[in-house]
């Protein structure tokens, strides 16, 4: 086996003082056990490094990825303990790539909220990125991202059950997929909330999905059960709008199966040309 030589990287030591916060720029807004968090940096050093470019002609570096250490090392530094030396690895300034390195959790890092990985996956669409790219670079499913979509699209009050633990994301976005977004659904989260349990400490059982569906069912919103294969293939077409080749491919499959002359050759090669391009 060939010996290569080791390349030098580029981790660096940047004061605290010459890194910078872009405001508005990290979607992180549950930050955990800060204090644990510089606990352990103080006990054991700075172990995973944060990630930021260089803002040209100065010595400053825009934090893209650590906040949460970062934040860490800020509160140690208050408290009086000497950390003169930030480990930072260069990275690039273009947004795009701050976005997705961003989502990619590392090795000692908190990983994003559903809400806030879903916020990351709006801005990268806002900037023109496709669904299927975006699942490609950070390694997720396509319905993992349509999922984070509709989450991110999700009324304030609904993220803000999801945010204080009376119902999961992953029911939210179950029952937006069978009822649909609006004011519809807000309606049958809130019902499901006001009929679950109250703990004795006060706070509300976590609502789960069967408990929402249950109230949907008695408004009449749950479509999905009655609807036939081809209605709900129609009903996921509406809901991939935004993803170009998957959209254009659903449609060109439904209006085949609306055709009794198509024929089984005629289905397989819409799913061909999509993998030969």
């Amino acid at each position: 086996m060939e010996t290569l030589k080791t390349k030098r990287g580029d981790l660096m030591s940047v004061s605290p003082n010459n890194i910078v916060v872009e405001e508005g720029f990290n979607v992180r807004e549950d930050y955990g056990d800060i204090e644990g968090l510089m606990n352990s940096i103080i006990a054991n050093g700075q172990i995973e490094p944060v990630l930021g470019y260089k803002v040209q002609g100065s010595e400053q570096y825009v934090l893209t990825d650590g906040h949460r250490r970062f934040k860490a090392i800020q509160m140690a530094i208050e408290k009086g303990h000497d950390i003169p030396y930030v480990k930072l690895i260069k990275t690039s300034a273009n947004a795009e790539d701050r976005l997705f390195q961003m989502v990619i959790t590392g090795v000692d890092k908190k990983p994003l909220t559903p809400l806030e990985e879903a916020e990351t996956y709006k801005r990268l669409v806002a900037l023109g990125y496709e669904v299927k790219e975006i699942a490609s670079r950070v390694g997720k499913s396509l319905p993992h991202i349509y999922n984070g979509l509709k989450l991110a699209e999700a009324p304030k009050k609904i993220k803000n059950a999801i945010q204080n633990g009376t119902i999961s994301a992953t029911t939210v976005t179950q029952i937006i997929r069978e009822v649909g977004e609006g004011e519809n659904v807000v309606e049958i989260i809130e019902t499901a909330i006001t009929n679950a349990q109250v703990l004795p400490n006060g706070k509300v059982k976590k609502v789960t999905k069967k408990q929402v569906q249950k109230v949907a069912q008695k408004k009449g919103a749950v479509k999905d059960k009655t609807l036939s294969p081809l209605e709900k293939l129609s009903a996921a077409y509406e809901q991939m709008k935004g993803d170009e080749v998957y959209y254009e491919m659903l449609g060109e499959l439904i209006a085949l199966l609306q055709t009794k002359e198509t024929s089984v050759n005629d289905i397989v090669d819409v799913f061909s040309t999509e993998v030969a391009e």
